[in-house]
């Protein structure tokens, strides 16, 4: 899959030793955060070819009863009707049983639609679908906050 999107030599973190590792995830530009936003979009297809199918694509999006706000490899924002704002990166750091992730969105002011591929050092891919839409951010602030840049972003405030 990820040869057909043009990523496969991916740039992965590595232990002190120079081996990747893999679990850890791995280095993208811009523009390759992008092309995986644009199979989300797709619905699995990238450049009139179907890479993953529709229907397990859509099991991504699907949140769990242990936490309804993350689905596989994608963070979720369809509570933000009633939901708790929460940024994800402060709450990864809590120990899973302080966590709360039930009733927790990632901005109100987005769609409920918006998932989010959450990348280290706050790189992320936020995919919008009901807009068309999907804004890819690179850097390493600690004093960024997701919620805050979607309601520029979506000339909503801030």
């Amino acid at each position: 899959m990820l040869n057909r999107l043009g990523l496969g030599r991916l740039n992965y973190k590595k232990d002190a030793r120079g081996n990747p590792l893999p679990a850890t995830g791995f280095e993208l530009t811009a523009r390759e955060w992008a092309r995986l936003g644009e199979l989300v979009l797709g619905r699995g297809n990238y450049h009139a070819r179907q890479i993953v199918p529709a229907d397990l694509l859509r099991e991504a999006f699907a949140g769990s009863q242990a936490n309804p706000s993350y689905g596989l490899t994608f963070w979720l924002n369809q509570g933000a009707s009633n939901g708790r704002e929460v940024d994800m990166e402060r709450m990864l750091d809590l120990p899973w049983q302080t966590a709360q992730w039930t009733d927790v969105c990632i901005c109100k002011d987005a769609p409920a639609d918006m998932v989010v591929a959450l990348g280290s050092g706050y790189q992320r891919l936020f995919i919008i679908p009901s807009m068309k839409a999907m804004i890819v951010r690179l850097g390493s602030n600690a004093k960024f906050s997701d919620a805050h840049f979607l309601r520029l972003a979506l000339g909503r405030g801030g």
